[in-house]
């Protein structure tokens, strides 16, 4: 939810995957120009605020049904350019350091239309995601 919420409000996706090192985190945060870290975890927002402002969604999101909808928060969702980045992807670092990949909603969106024809996925689809978020081919198990 963090994630298409961010996107639906014009922000760029960066996965991280708060097991890496803290320096790996570092770089990438730095690289990405990250102004903010979201996180559904404490422990994971403990580490992640020693690479930057981290924002722990287990304390600041109310998970209760009345609460006020998205008019109540700022305002419509950003106009959604589609040749503006939807989210930026970093390489393994075999290089020694990692190298973001930036991909455009159009782009994310074409890769979408391929994968789910031939794999036969549905609105109504159940889809087994088997890999962390932070690796790239679960982007589109997820969103796909």
């Amino acid at each position: 939810l963090a994630e298409l919420a961010g996107w639906r409000r014009g922000m760029t996706l960066v996965p991280l995957d708060p097991h890496d090192p803290v320096a790996r985190l570092a770089a990438v945060v730095a690289e990405s120009g990250a102004a903010c870290i979201v996180t559904k975890d404490w422990g994971d927002a403990k580490k992640l605020q020693a690479v930057g402002p981290a924002l722990d969604l287990s304390h600041e999101v109310p998970l209760c049904a009345d609460e006020a909808g998205p008019e109540a928060h700022g305002g419509p969702d950003a106009p959604l350019d589609p040749d503006g980045v939807a989210y930026m992807w970093f390489t393994s670092g075999s290089t020694g350091q990692p190298k973001g990949v930036l991909v455009s909603h159009r782009a994310f969106h074409n890769w979408c239309v391929v994968k789910n024809g031939p794999h036969g996925i549905a609105s109504d689809s159940v889809v087994l995601i088997a890999s962390a978020s932070t690796f790239d081919p679960s982007i589109g198990d997820i969103f796909a």
